[in-house]
């Protein structure tokens, strides 16, 4: 099977897989893990998609996998859930506490500040938005 389809698209299947899959949050689960780049990088990513949705979406239960995508091996996220302030965006979605546990154990890493993330505080106002 070709790593990519005709119309660009990579297709995720287990011939491309090229290691085991890590989990770096659960659902209510942000502590980091031991300090790699890798943790560094996803950490950062879930932090952005909280700056980024204006403080509306967190992402949890992130994985990740090595997988072969144009012959290189890479690391990919996959199947995120997402807390949201309503909390009706699927089974997972533990709405403004979900929210609130991220804000409360997110530790903010070199990269976040490199991206110019605000430093998140467990009050703080936004996450409780309808």
């Amino acid at each position: 099977m070709a790593d990519v389809c005709e119309t660009g698209v990579t297709r995720l299947v287990e011939p491309l897989r090229v290691g085991a899959v890590q989990k770096f949050s659960g659902t209510l689960n942000h502590k980091s893990k031991a300090p790699t780049r890798l943790t560094a990088t996803v950490n950062t990513f879930i932090h952005f998609v909280y700056h980024f949705s204006q403080k509306s979406l967190v992402s949890c239960d992130v994985h990740t996998m090595k997988a072969r995508i144009k012959r290189e091996p890479k690391n990919l996220i996959f199947d995120p859930m997402v807390h949201t302030p309503k909390g009706k965006s699927g089974p997972g979605d533990h709405g403004k506490d979900g929210i609130k546990n991220f804000l409360t154990t997110h530790e903010c890493n070199s990269k976040c500040e490199g991206l110019g993330l605000d430093k998140l505080d467990s009050d703080d106002e936004e996450s409780n938005k309808e």
